[in-house]
This record gives structure tokens, C-alpha cells and sequence, in this order.
């Protein structure tokens, strides 16, 4: 064989591995995604928002009092 073909062998050897290697990467990567996703659905449970929004012409402290009815609900203040 030449120099050029023995090279070209070599090549197309190495070619070849690394791709099997990216394909046993891409698969332990969409395994891994699979598990993430099936973790955050989990955490992903429907939820709701309530949004007030209030305006003074002045400033002046104020007291709010906000009350609903839903079963295992909860709220963080949001400042914007």
C-alpha cells in the first residue's frame, strides 16, 4: 500500500471510532435528559398566580390582607 492509502485506512479507523464514540455519548446524554425530565415532572405541577397590582398618587404605608380558598395553596411576594 502507499503512504496515502495507509493513511486514508487510518483515517477513515479513527473516523469511524469516533463516531460510535459520539453515538454512546448522544445515547448517555438522552438518558440522562430523560431522567431530568422525568425529576422536574415531579415538580411541575399545575399551578396558579394572582397578580395585584396597586397605585397611590402619594406614598404611604398601607396594609393588605388577601384571602382565598384553595386546597394546599401557597404565594411568594413578587416586587417589581
Amino acid at each position: 500500500m502507499s503512504f496515502y492509502a495507509v493513511k486514508m485506512n487510518d483515517l477513515n479507523i479513527q473516523m469511524i471510532a469516533l463516531e460510535q464514540k459520539e453515538k454512546n455519548l448522544n445515547e448517555d446524554i438522552q438518558k440522562l435528559q430523560n431522567q431530568l425530565n422525568d425529576a422536574n415532572s415531579k415538580f411541575n405541577q399545575p399551578t396558579g398566580e394572582v397578580v395585584v397590582s396597586v397605585s397611590s398618587p402619594v406614598a404611604k404605608a398601607i396594609h393588605f390582607e388577601l384571602t382565598f380558598l384553595i386546597p394546599n395553596a401557597g404565594w411568594s411576594p413578587f416586587m417589581m
